[in-house]
């Protein structure tokens, strides 16, 4: 597995259904037939992606303003998390301007 810059802009696959049920959101990836239930760190993440791409470092700018958790730990949490979804294609890197 590559690891990402944090600087990269990440943005939400397109394919992929989500919904917010019982305050959790919850994701399908009709391609692949696969289901995926969010934490409430996870769920930040991808509420924070639904309007414009963001980098890990915007996203723990945000994050930590919203939980309790210093930047550091923030990205070292954050970071395999994003590495994963991108691995999952539940995001992309979003197109360079």
């Amino acid at each position: 597995m590559s690891s990402i810059a944090s600087n990269a802009k990440l943005a939400r696959n397109p394919d992929i259904i989500d919904s917010e049920i019982d305050d959790e959101v919850v994701m399908m990836d009709i391609e692949k037939g696969n289901y995926y239930g969010l934490n409430d760190t996870a769920s930040t993440i991808w509420q924070n992606l639904e309007d414009e791409p963001q980098s890990i470092d915007d996203l723990v700018k945000k994050i930590t303003k919203e939980f309790d958790v210093s930047e550091k730990d923030c990205a070292a949490d954050i970071t395999p998390f994003v590495e994963k979804m991108l691995e999952s294609k539940l995001l992309i890197e979003a197109e360079k301007s």
